[in-house]
């Protein structure tokens, strides 16, 4: 990992502006975010073996919200 003057280790370009992100910053990696991104969060964990395909988001909700008891 490369060593950092401070805890800023990116920025967000944002409504013309630029938003600093300090190291560990949850910041997905868009085309948006600049910086290095090995001292951003990475996005990895148990629940990532369990993704098994892509949804749209209201697909997922009808399918939460048929589940839930009546």
């Amino acid at each position: 990992m490369a060593s950092f003057d401070g805890d800023v280790v990116g920025t967000l370009t944002i409504a013309g502006g630029e938003l600093p992100l300090p190291r560990g910053a949850g910041m997905p990696q868009v085309a948006a975010v600049s910086g290095s991104v090995d001292a951003m969060a990475l996005s990895a964990g148990e629940g990532v073996g369990s993704v098994t395909g892509v949804r749209p988001a209201r697909e997922v909700v009808a399918d939460l919200a048929a589940a839930l008891p009546r």
